[in-house]
């Protein structure tokens, strides 16, 4: 429990760097796009030296022109891929464009593998 609450404690500071409007796992419905919704589906232990989450990254913005939500998926990768927040390691792992049931609402979701090293 501790360590998830370390995990989305590093995750949120660093995102909240990035963009101000930062959500994990539910977006109030006044919530101004574009913004960024981050979850940790997944944690696996190895029993010995790490244990490994899956965290995933949305962006959402609205708007025919994707180039706001791109930059904005761009920048949250050049602040996560292949960095160390407080001992957990990030490293891409899909990125993918989704399709929403609102054609006016743009998507991107980035996955991370996060490798979180025990301490002694």
């Amino acid at each position: 429990m501790a360590r998830m609450i370390e995990l989305r404690t590093a995750i949120q500071a660093k995102l909240e760097t990035i963009h101000p409007r930062v959500f994990f796992q539910d977006v109030p419905p006044e919530a101004e796009y574009p913004y960024l919704v981050f979850n940790i589906p997944d944690i696996l232990d190895d029993g010995e030296s790490m244990e490994v989450a899956v965290v995933d990254v949305d962006g959402w913005s609205k708007g025919a022109d994707t180039t706001i939500l791109e930059t904005l998926m761009a920048t949250v990768n050049l602040g996560l891929n292949k960095k160390t927040l407080n001992g957990i390691a990030f490293y891409l792992d899909i990125k993918l464009a989704l399709q929403d049931d609102d054609p006016r609402i743009q998507r991107r979701k980035y996955t991370y593998q996060a490798q979180i090293f025990k301490r002694g």
